[in-house]
């Protein structure tokens, strides 16, 4: 067993992280290189990725939801008539969220307010010929 030289917590030569605190690798002994060879097969990777990592200590992830439920609300619009104005207003919510939480959600919050003026404009449209259903 090994300790990690960030908590002092017990550590398996066998384990990638410390189950204390979380930091990869950082053990009392030495670490054998995870590099790979370069891999004649196409598709292999040549060097180990730091994909599925936990977050590091006091680091939280961030969500926007209100981005998200924009969105949601810009599709089921389509469909269903308030629901574009309202995935309309909070896509447009949630982009200006964005912009605090360094660009999580900016894509989906852009999705909904296009998706959005989309669904007012054929509410328009609909309304404008007389038919408020579009599918009668």
């Amino acid at each position: 067993m090994t300790t990690c030289t960030t908590c002092g917590n017990a550590v398996k030569p066998s384990d990638q992280f410390c189950h204390g605190c979380g930091m990869p690798g950082q053990t009392t002994q030495p670490q054998v290189s995870t590099q790979q060879e370069p891999s004649s097969q196409m598709g292999q990777p040549t060097s180990t990725t730091t994909w599925g990592q936990p977050n590091q200590p006091g680091q939280t992830t961030q969500r926007n939801g209100i981005a998200t439920a924009g969105f949601v609300c810009s599709i089921i619009g389509l469909l269903i008539f308030p629901l574009e104005i309202i995935g309309l207003i909070l896509s447009s919510i949630g982009l200006a969220r964005s912009k605090r939480l360094n660009g999580t959600g900016r894509s989906i919050a852009i999705a909904g307010i296009v998706l959005g003026i989309v669904g007012v404009i054929i509410l328009i449209i609909a309304i404008s010929d007389g038919n408020f259903f579009i599918w009668e």
